[in-house]
């Protein structure tokens, strides 16, 4: 900072006040004697609080002007100043050394107190730096979204269609094509039992009753269509197979397009209504309405969108992204026990890469997200360090009124024997303390069964 101050990087900067251009003259700003010292002009270390008061290295007087690589100019210094504190440096025989540092000859440098301080400056500075990059990481890290599952599901099958028809078009046999859209039929038709069974009933509490309606019928359509190809394949007949693709692919991309215009701007309302937004309640909601009308066939379901979605991406995304936000979401929708028997399908369906990116930063090696009713209110007995439950505090507020209750019985019921004794006549009280002979032979019998009961009771 000394070093910016006696030898400023930019000695004079020009500006325009009132309309007059005028120059404002660092150089001699940061030799003042008003404010430096009388010393102003010599080359010294200074309290780190006048540096921070009066250097304006960076222009920080101009906000917006103010200088862009400040940050990156601070980083090298302290570097710097970290790299030479922690090592020990010599300076050849023809160096002479001035003052009282050492005679003339090889010497080392030796390290000050400063090193501590050095120290604790680079500690402060990793933890800022890992502080700030544990926030970047939690601001980069996308929220689940279980009801994704569905949506991407058409961007899978968009572009298996895309597969079929450069399959098509190519010199491919028609055995791979065959392959292919048998392939497809497979998971149009789990997709279409999951919007059936469970997705569209969903929304329609939200909807007024109707899209199970439209779309049910609009997939009876889509089979018949879908037949017509199935038709043509069996006939080994691939030209006209091919033809009837390409009507069954228009009518298909309509359906999706109308689905997606309909539905999707739904589940958000329902999503915040049911569960206020929260993944982990949306992932119940998910697999109690919807992936649990589907489970016999899922392992397969999971491994071909992920597959699609890895090698082809979506409209929007790149493959990563795509298999990401399905794979997390549906993650979020499965128990321990279902997400155990998915996860192998995931790994041999996605690249490597992909699949040690997935596990590094969203973690999908863990457990199924969604915990049945009666693990649920177990683990809801468990309080997360460091907080309070608020059915503890009731208790013990509780637990202090029924204790201020008994406190005052007690005393009242003390008062009363208190003001009963008293009202007892002197006649009474002789009475009462005169116990005949007889009355205590027959307590002292009464206290040697009872010792031997007890004997007994031992034994």
């Amino acid at each position: 900072m000394e070093t910016s101050r006696y030898y400023p990087p930019v000695k004079e900067i020009p500006y325009n006040r009132n309309g007059n251009k005028e120059i404002l003259s660092m150089y001699t700003i940061f030799r003042e004697k008003k404010v430096w010292g009388e010393d102003a002009n010599e080359f010294k270390l200074r309290p780190l609080a006048a540096y921070h008061k009066n250097l304006c290295a960076f222009n920080e007087w101009a906000p917006r002007r103010a200088c862009p690589g400040k940050s990156l100019a601070w980083f090298i210094v302290r570097t710097f100043l970290l790299e030479i504190s922690n090592r020990d440096y010599t300076l050849p025989e023809s160096v002479e050394m001035k003052g009282d540092s050492q005679p003339k000859g090889e010497f080392t440098i030796k390290r000050t107190e400063m090193k501590t301080e050095v120290k604790k400056e680079q500690k402060d500075i990793q933890v800022t730096a890992d502080v700030k990059e544990a926030k970047t990481a939690v601001k980069k890290k996308p929220k689940a979204l279980p009801f994704a599952v569905m949506r991407n599901c058409h961007e899978c099958i968009r572009s298996a269609l895309k597969e079929l028809t450069a399959t098509s078009k190519s010199n491919d046999t028609p055995a791979v094509f065959r392959s292919q859209f048998k392939n497809l039929q497979r998971c149009i038709k789990t997709h279409a039992l999951l919007e059936s069974k469970g997705f569209f009933p969903l929304l329609d509490e939200f909807s007024g009753g109707k899209l199970k309606e439209i779309f049910d019928h609009e997939h009876d359509e889509d089979h018949e269509l879908q037949h017509k190809v199935t038709e043509k394949l069996e006939v080994d007949d691939f030209k006209g197979a091919v033809a009837a693709f390409e009507i069954w692919k228009e009518a298909h991309l309509k359906h999706l397009k109308a689905e997606e215009k309909n539905a999707m701007p739904i589940v958000p309302k329902m999503a915040k209504a049911k569960c206020k937004g929260d993944s982990v309640k949306m992932g119940g909601l998910f697999n109690e309405h919807i992936l649990s009308k589907a489970m016999d066939d899922i392992e397969w379901f999971t491994a071909y969108n992920c597959r699609i979605l890895s090698k082809y991406g979506s409209t929007k995304h790149d493959g990563f992204t795509a298999m990401r936000v399905w794979i997390v979401g549906l993650q979020y929708s499965c128990t321990p026990e279902e997400w155990k028997k998915i996860l192998p399908n995931v790994k041999t369906s996605v690249l490597p890469e992909h699949y040690e990116k997935l596990c590094k930063e969203f973690e999908i090696e863990g457990e199924g997200k969604v915990i049945k009713q009666n693990i649920e209110e177990k683990d809801a007995t468990k309080i997360p360090k460091g907080e309070k439950a608020p059915m503890e505090v009731t208790k013990k507020e509780k637990a202090a009124v029924e204790a201020k209750k008994e406190g005052q019985a007690a005393q009242d019921e003390k008062k009363g024997e208190t003001k009963i004794a008293s009202e007892v006549k002197p006649e009474e009280k002789e009475v009462t303390s005169e116990v005949k002979p007889e009355e205590k032979a027959i307590a002292a019998d009464e206290e040697k069964v009872e010792k031997e009961e007890n004997a007994t009771s031992e034994e």
